[in-house]
């Protein structure tokens, strides 16, 4: 009788664990994927009448390739134990909109999806903030959603590109998250995902032990002043070059670079370290 009660005890244990991982590996509406906004709280600005200041809070390219790849990574039998979206030890959507999928992968199917719908995302990105391609995150932390109200009872309304937009990275979450949630019927991969969500990680390889909280307080505060330098640099840049086209370009009073192109080396150089030091604060932070 003991035994068939403690099978029974460690049935309802692996009933509730796989339950626990399935409501960390399902979509939530709910959940704060890209920081500051939801998937629902998107969702909510849909039938507003009038236009919507919607907060997105700091939304950058390793924000979004992050939350992505965070999904994926519960699944490394599917997707492997290496982000598709780190080029040369950086998160780029660029190349990762414009790389070739291998076709015998096995997200093959869902990473083409992904990969459509980021292309889609950062074509309007840029076409809203014309300095989100070179400084890799948006402007402001508010955008307004104005979408085009109902002309009739039975239909829906006009998207604007701005709901669009944020609705394509909530669409790559989705699929991610629908992909896992199918794998985990199937054994091979459920016992995966499992191991990986509760840490005892068989099937994944480099599992990091968890930052504290302190620690990773530290880690973001770092991380977002050196991207703030980097932004600035980047402006700086832009002006000094701005500065010698005109010297340049202006054939009858064409003036002296000489200072101005050693700024722009300098500026340069001050730039590389600063992305030197990113890149090694984000490495080291993977690591430990």
């Amino acid at each position: 009788m003991y035994y068939h009660s403690f099978n029974r005890v460690k049935a309802l244990a692996m009933i509730d664990t796989k339950q626990r991982v399935k409501n960390i590996i399902k979509y939530n509406t709910s959940r704060k994927y890209f920081g500051e906004w939801s998937p629902h709280e998107l969702n909510n600005t849909y039938f507003a009448m009038q236009p919507v200041m919607f907060k997105i809070g700091k939304l950058s390219v390793d924000i979004i390739c992050n939350a992505i790849w965070k999904e994926m990574s519960y699944n490394p039998k599917r997707f492997g134990t290496k982000s598709p979206f780190e080029f040369n030890g950086k998160n780029s959507l660029y190349f990762f909109t414009t790389s070739e999928i291998d076709s015998e992968s096995k997200a093959f199917n869902v990473l083409q999806k992904v990969q459509m719908y980021l292309s889609k995302f950062l074509t309007l990105a840029v076409k809203y903030d014309e300095n989100f391609a070179a400084n890799k995150c948006f402007t402001k932390t508010f955008i307004a959603i104005k979408n085009t109200p109902q002309q009739s009872s039975g239909s829906k309304p006009i998207p604007c590109d701005t709901y669009q937009m944020l609705s394509y990275l909530r669409n790559c979450i989705h699929i991610v998250a629908s992909q896992n949630i199918e794998d985990f019927k199937k054994r091979q991969y459920r016992d995966c995902i499992i191991d990986y969500v509760l840490g005892t990680n068989h099937c994944a390889e480099n599992k990091k032990v968890p930052h504290t909280d302190s620690e990773n307080k530290k880690y973001m505060a770092e991380k977002h002043k050196i991207e703030s330098e980097i932004a600035e640099k980047t402006a700086e840049i832009s002006v000094t070059q701005s500065r010698i086209d005109s010297l340049t370009n202006d054939f009858e009073n064409s003036g002296d670079t000489t200072n101005e192109i050693a700024r722009l080396q300098q500026q340069t150089a001050t730039l590389t370290q600063l992305e030197q030091r990113l890149q090694n604060l984000v490495q080291n932070h993977k690591q430990y």
